[in-house]
């Protein structure tokens, strides 16, 4: 009789079905780029309810079934469409800031900011990140502030974050045992971050798909993400004024870096 509860609990609280619905309303929203972006969304809701979506939701159909049966047969049920769900919701979320910014809805709202703080910030969620995916005994964080670097400065908070935190995210699930570290230098009137892991590094025939829209590069298909990060962050680093770019040899990592104006 718990288990029912529980079981009950879960299926409100992942509505699979409402996730769905969104992806199709999102599939008729994006109109400006054409039918490639439709197409996406096309392939990736069915790819999605054909594979751990639909097996979730059919554990959970049957989760009356499973009471009598191991307590962790209903949380593996449960673990799948919560994985599958949260894999939907960002790439919801990445479809639709990467629309804002090409449609010029997003603003840059700058704050004086210590830059230790935002550091400090990323860093513990960074760590967090690694943790959930049980590589925080595997990857090393660093990080270098030069001294020539204020410590206050004129940023959009948010956006820095943003930035910072898919850098070292994408190191993190790119490096299986290693170190992912940040050093924030002055150069020229700007500041510039980079991050330089020390993962499999970008075979040179494969770096021009780095910063397209809903490309992957090759041997990165079982890693998750929906492959818009790179190019969200790029395109805010240019809202700001600024420039992004990356630097990479294959067997050895990868370096990826932006500048923005201070």
């Amino acid at each position: 009789e718990e288990l029912k509860k529980v079981s009950s609990k879960y299926k409100k609280e992942i509505d699979i079905e409402n996730v769905i619905n969104e992806l199709d309303k999102i599939k008729n929203y994006i109109d400006q780029d054409g039918n490639f972006k439709r197409y996406f969304i096309t392939k990736i809701r069915n790819k999605l309810n054909e594979a751990g979506i639909k097996e979730g939701r059919d554990n959970l159909d049957k989760v009356s079934e499973l009471v009598d049966t191991e307590e962790k047969e209903l949380f593996r049920a449960y673990r799948i469409v919560k994985e599958s769900g949260n894999y939907l919701l960002g790439l919801i979320n990445d479809i639709l800031n990467l629309s804002k910014v090409e449609a010029g809805k997003i603003e840059v709202v700058k704050s004086e900011i210590n830059i230790y703080k935002i550091i400090d910030s990323v860093i513990t969620n960074a760590k967090s990140y690694a943790k959930s995916k049980e590589k925080d005994s595997l990857v090393q964080l660093d990080c270098f502030v030069d001294e020539n670097v204020p410590e206050l400065l004129t940023m959009d908070k948010q956006k820095v974050q943003q930035i910072l935190l898919n850098l070292f995210s994408n190191g993190i699930k790119f490096t299986e045992k290693g170190t992912v570290k940040l050093d924030v230098n002055k150069e020229n009137g700007n500041i510039k971050f980079t991050v330089t892991d020390s993962g499999p590094g970008i075979k040179d025939e494969e770096k021009e798909k780095i910063f397209m829209e809903f490309q992957r590069i090759e041997g990165t298909e079982d890693i998750e993400g929906t492959g818009l990060g790179l190019v969200i962050s790029k395109k805010l680093v240019k809202l700001m004024g600024g420039e992004m770019g990356f630097e990479s040899v294959y067997g050895e990592g990868s370096v990826f870096w932006f500048e923005l104006p201070i």
